[in-house]
């Protein structure tokens, strides 16, 4: 009997801004569940990073319309770019962020930094912005979580980095686990994802399975 996959996040999607004069999303369904590879798509400013965000839990629905059966700290959250203190070095970032995540994948972490000659002792702000994002998608993925919820890491990098890079977003997949990526370099998602979520308008998700399969 083949195994029906754990339901991470299931529910209406509910969410104003500008107190309540911009309406990104008006109770549409979504559904996360284990075992799969996400690509969210939409237009420009549609709602994919607030989409993220809730699913995150980094910014809350506006209604008890959203169900979470996932632990907040079994979630791990890159944002579209990095912050970081100024003063700080590749290295001090990796210590930050060893010091305040206990499932953090130190060991994992400086290989892959090694991998993508990342220098260790260079100040973060004299990285380029391939760099940061990568820097930035390198935290997120070394961590030990069930839920990887990554926005747009694909921006600025160059094409010998994809390979690597969708090899590494598979290395930390299996099928106890979900990653959520929202990009618009659907090309890059090819072979990769098993599902498209598509923000048609602010009632509707489009989920299509497949996702980006090779043809």
């Amino acid at each position: 009997m083949e195994k029906e996959n754990k339901v991470f996040i299931k529910g209406k999607l509910n969410k104003n801004y500008n107190k309540g004069q911009v309406v990104v999303f008006k109770d549409a369904e979504i559904s996360i569940s284990e075992g799969n590879i996400y690509h969210v798509t939409s237009a420009s400013k549609k709602g994919k990073s607030s989409l993220l965000r809730i699913l995150s839990n980094v910014e809350y629905n506006d209604l008890y319309t959203l169900g979470f059966f996932v632990k907040t700290e079994d979630i791990s959250y890159m944002p579209p770019q990095l912050f970081y203190y100024r003063y700080m070095t590749v290295s001090d970032y990796i210590e930050f962020h060893a010091d305040i995540n206990i499932k953090l994948l130190k060991r994992d972490l400086l290989e892959v930094v090694e991998q993508f000659k990342l220098d260790l002792k260079c100040p973060i702000i004299e990285l380029s912005i391939r760099e940061q994002m990568l820097l930035n998608l390198f935290i997120c993925l070394s961590q030990e979580k069930k839920l990887y919820v990554i926005d747009e890491p694909f921006m600025s990098i160059e094409s010998f980095d994809i390979a690597p890079l969708k090899a590494l977003i598979s290395k930390r997949f299996d099928s106890t686990k979900a990653i959520i990526i929202a990009t618009e370099h659907p090309s890059i998602m090819q072979g990769l994802t098993t599902e498209r979520l598509t923000i048609q308008d602010p009632s509707l998700i489009v989920s299509q399975s497949g996702g980006d399969a090779d043809v």
